[in-house]
Formats: C-alpha cells, structure tokens, sequence
C-alpha cells in the first residue's frame, strides 16, 4: 500500500491512475487496532489492487499529513475511506471493522470493474472504425507499431477515431483483459476487435482491410454530425450527473469550472466530468447539441442543467440536489 502525505499527492496520484482508492488513515498511538485493519486491507489488496481495479493507500495521521486529514475530516485511527476517482468519498469505517472493511471494498470493487467496462464500451462505441494507439493523436503517435498502422489506415482512405492508452492506465489494462489482447495498438470495427498491427498489416497486403472494415470511406458531413450526436448522447449518460469542463475536477484550467466542482463537492453530489480542451470535436459539437455557447456544461440524467451561473444559483436557492435528482 503506498504512503501519501497532502491533498495534492493524492489528487495527483488519482489523476494519473484513474480509478477508486482504499484509504487507510493510521496512527501510532492506535497501533495494535491499525495493524489490524492493515492485515484485512493486505489480503484484500492481493485480489484488487491492480491498474483496472482499486488502490490502496496507507496515511499515517500526524503533523506532517493534517490538511489531508483535515480535508478528509478523519478524527480518530484507525479509519478505512473509500473514495473514488473524483475523491468523493463513497465509505468510511472507523475503527478494526473486518467485515463492514471487506464489504466494502468488494461492492467498491464491483461498481468500479463495471464503471470501467462502461467507459470502455462508450470509447469503443464513439467511433465506427476505433484505433487504440500509444499517442494523443494520429499524427503525433508515439511507438512505431501505432505509426504503422495509422498509415496503413490513411493510405487506404479509412475515417477512424483514436485514443490514448498512454493518457488512462485504466483503461490500457482493463482493455487489455477484456479484448485478450496483450498488445498496442488495437483496431475495433463496429464495437469488434479487428487486432493489432500484424493483422492490419496482412489484411492490406492481400486486399481485404476495406472489404473487413465495411468500406469505411471518410463520411460525409451528415455522416460525420450523426456521429458525433451519437458519441455525445453516450458521454452525456456516461454518468448520472456529467460536467462537461475545462481540465479536470483536481486541475480545472478556468475559475467557472473551479468553481462548479467546488459547489458540487460542497454539496456532495458525484459526477462524472470530461475534459473538453482535450476533444475539440466534442467541445465544438456539444455546444450545437446543446445549443449553449459556453463552459462548463452540467448534465443530469442525459439533460441540460446549464452552466455556472445556473449552478450557482440552484445552490442559492437549495433546489441543486432536487434539480440533479431528476
């Protein structure tokens, strides 16, 4: 389990690893009940803590970790939270509580094994012809097999959406045991594995990567916009409540979208978020869709909320929580 000390080591961590943590805030003062409480998490991280599913990290409650302690609002050790990837604590036990600690963890387990399969699934489904591939985009890929086999596609004129398995550790393992496919890249057809660079490779040499792809000639302008609705409508619904902002709910890159989470997270409501300077066809194409000019963009239950200034005024009144819940 490994060691974090402030608020921003951990908002760090969890940006880079994307996926739910088991949190264990000990003490030495309280030393026999938190080494019980580290042999239950020990055994219970040999079946989870692993890049797709959860991690777990020990915080040793003292001087040098009381903003995280403080922020987190622990006031005794041992105590086990269990947060998730937009540090919104979902569990705490306090206290050597072997069974609800197991409980716990196993249901954390589960929501985020089938979280992760959702979010997979949307990424596949964003794009007919779908190329997982080391690099944020064709042109700047970042091994030789994901150059290859991003030529191969342009020279025979196939359209394809990519995605960046170096940017999303959970999803490059978890894609990996779901596909049963060791390796990157990876092309998907129609939701389908096509494979990796050999297969591709093979199909063009003998003439058949466009019969096996569907003839998948750039679409037209119509094609292209039914598309691009549809990959919004699954994002929207990606999660019940869904920002759409600037950077991320630990790194947001403008003050309305700082402040949005912060509202959200004073109010205690999860939600999901996507970057939007990281897709500029989602960015351009969600403000057609949803005919709103401007970020961040709150959804609830696949619905337009609004944006900050409804938020904020939402949060005024205490009609936010009942306006989320649909």
């Amino acid at each position: 389990m490994e060691p974090v000390m402030t608020p921003g080591e951990l908002a760090a961590l969890l940006k880079t690893e994307r996926r739910p943590c088991v949190i264990h805030f000990y003490a030495d003062d309280a030393a026999a009940l938190c080494e019980q409480v580290d042999g239950v998490l020990s055994t219970l991280a040999k079946r989870y803590d692993a890049p797709e599913m959860l991690l777990f990290l020990r915080v040793r409650a003292g001087s040098q970790t009381k903003h995280l302690c403080r922020s987190f609002e622990v006031r005794a050790a041992p105590t086990v939270l269990l947060v998730d990837e937009n540090l919104n604590v979902v569990e705490r036990v306090q206290g050597p509580d072997a069974p609800r600690i197991t409980q716990y963890v196993e249901r954390l387990a589960e929501d985020a094994a089938a979280r992760l399969e959702k979010r997979i699934s949307a990424i596949i489904a964003s794009h007919r012809i779908m190329l997982f591939m080391k690099g944020t985009h064709p042109d700047d890929a970042k091994c030789k097999f994901s150059r290859e086999i991003v030529s191969i596609l342009r020279e025979h004129g196939i359209a394809f959406g990519t995605y960046d398995i170096l940017s999303d550790r959970s999803v490059r393992e978890g894609l990996k045991k779901r596909a049963q496919w060791p390796t990157y890249p990876q092309l998907y057809c129609a939701g389908e594995l096509i494979g990796g660079v050999d297969i591709v490779r093979e199909m063009a040499r003998n003439n058949t990567l466009r019969e096996e792809l569907g003839g998948s000639d750039v679409p037209s302008d119509e094609q292209a916009r039914d598309a691009l609705n549809a990959r919004l409508e699954k994002l929207i619904r990606q999660e019940r409540v869904m920002l759409f902002m600037k950077g991320d709910p630990e790194t947001p890159q403008c003050g309305f979208s700082a402040k949005t989470v912060a509202i959200l997270r004073a109010h205690q409501i999860a939600f999901g978020s996507f970057d939007i300077l990281r897709d500029d066809d989602v960015r351009q194409g969600l403000k057609a869709y949803a005919m709103w000019p401007t970020y961040p963009q709150l959804y609830a239950n696949g619905d337009l909320v609004g944006g900050l200034d409804i938020v904020q005024q939402l949060a005024e009144t205490g009609a936010l929580e009942k306006e989320l819940a649909g």
